[in-house]
């Protein structure tokens, strides 16, 4: 799986330090939210353009309880942020990648660990049931029983704020909310548990379903956002869109590996079928993000946002959490992040 750097972490192969300056989307601005029928809401995060801020300040508005689910940490101003509230009284826990790490990437886990847990931070390594703790997820819960999850497609690294395409939601659903909780609990004590809820996406127990789901409703466009295409089952439903007359179009990361750009015969296959898929270029951001807008514009858009990659190992052995969601404000602004990151991105040659 994916390798542990102080720039990043890159799937099957070294990719180069990526020392950039992130090209700013203009009128996207700051997060925004959602509201559906019912009143839930749920608000966008887009990086590098929103940095830290939505995580901080939800870190800070905190006062009963923080559970955290991490693949890689190792960011000081969050560290910083989630000493701040232990010390006022919060009760932090994170729940951490380890198993699957060796050599170095475990020195810089233990590093980070260490110096959590000497604030008086809970801290525990998930199991090794799964291959690995891919799952980036806060809850925050307060004391007048609001309570919130972030669900998030980026890793608490310095490089994540800075030099790479990546998405959140930040949900207040309380049924949504609720679940997570339940699954950190049964993940926190080791535990079997059976998720229900319809717009959670987890893995290893249901992304599979709903992903394949989610592709094969689109009737109009897809716009798909995934650092590695190796998933055949999904591989085939996006080339079945394509040549059924949906627009598909995919960017996802040039994936440096021993035999060089692991995503290039998925591109290849993907564009023989009439689809559009193309690498992000490391001189304009590295493609980390895992996003799927399906219908866009139409009365039945919907979105997937979360950890989950397009592989069997992502889908069926890690944890992982993604959500879908159909707020219109947020469905627009995942468009025009695409649309302005497309003319950036190339074709293969």
């Amino acid at each position: 799986m994916k390798r542990w750097f102080p720039f990043g972490v890159v799937l099957f192969g070294i990719f180069g330090l990526i020392l950039i300056f992130p090209p700013a989307c203009g009128s996207m601005g700051a997060s925004q939210n959602g509201t559906h029928e019912d009143g839930i809401t749920h608000t966008l995060i887009v990086q590098p353009d929103d940095g830290r801020t939505p995580l901080l300040e939800a870190i800070n508005d905190a006062d009963k309880l923080i559970n955290l689910t991490i693949y890689a940490f190792d960011d000081a101003t969050i560290e910083d942020a989630l000493k701040a509230a232990q010390r006022r009284g919060v009760t932090v826990e994170v729940l951490y990648n380890y198993y699957s790490f060796s050599g170095t990437e475990r020195d810089y886990v233990r590093e980070t660990m260490a110096s959590l847990e000497a604030a008086d931070i809970l801290t525990k390594p998930a199991t090794s049931e799964f291959y690995v703790t891919h799952q980036k997820t806060f809850t925050l819960v307060n004391t007048n029983e609001s309570q919130k999850s972030i669900i998030m497609t980026f890793n608490l690294q310095s490089n994540y704020f800075g030099g790479t395409r990546d998405f959140g939601i930040i949900t207040t659903d309380s049924r949504e909310v609720s679940e997570i909780i339940k699954v950190f609990e049964a993940d926190w004590n080791y535990t079997k548990v059976s998720p229900e809820v319809d717009s959670l996406v987890w893995s290893n127990n249901n992304s599979r379903t709903k992903i394949l789901e989610l592709i094969k409703r689109a009737t109009h466009s897809i716009e798909l956002y995934n650092e590695e295409l190796k998933d055949s089952e999904c591989l085939n439903a996006l080339t079945a869109e394509a040549a059924a007359g949906v627009t598909v179009r995919v960017i996802c990361a040039s994936l440096e590996g021993k035999e060089g750009d692991e995503n290039r015969p998925a591109r290849k296959l993907l564009n023989s079928y009439g689809a559009k898929a193309k690498y992000m270029p490391s001189s304009y951001l590295y493609c980390h993000a895992k996003m799927i807008l399906v219908d866009y514009n139409t009365s039945s858009a919907e979105a997937f946002i979360g950890s989950e990659n397009l592989s069997s190992t992502s889908l069926d052995e890690n944890r992982e959490l993604g959500i879908i969601v159909k707020d219109p404000e947020i469905l627009e602004r995942l468009h025009k992040v695409f649309e302005t990151d497309w003319p950036h991105c190339a074709f293969d040659s």
